[in-house]
């Protein structure tokens, strides 16, 4: 994502100084416009993965066995 911001921004760049470059002006925004949703979506999968307040309470709740993927299978 990175890589492809800076890609993105040295494109844009070399058209505005009226070098020669194969990426249309608006190919160039439609990229911004994608890495930027690729930001928004990883935002919210860090908040709501590290940062939200529901995990910790979760997590106070003990493990039990009532789960048939903890259950041990021979008896």
């Amino acid at each position: 994502m990175i890589v492809g911001c800076a890609v993105n921004f040295w494109a844009r760049h070399l058209l505005q100084t009226n070098r020669e470059c194969h990426i249309t002006p608006f190919n160039i925004k439609l990229s911004i416009v994608m890495y930027f949703s690729y930001f928004v979506l990883f935002a919210r999968l860090f908040y709501k993965a590290y940062m939200a307040g529901d995990r910790k309470e979760k997590r106070k709740q003990p493990v039990t066995a009532d789960c048939p993927l903890f259950k041990s299978k021979v008896q």
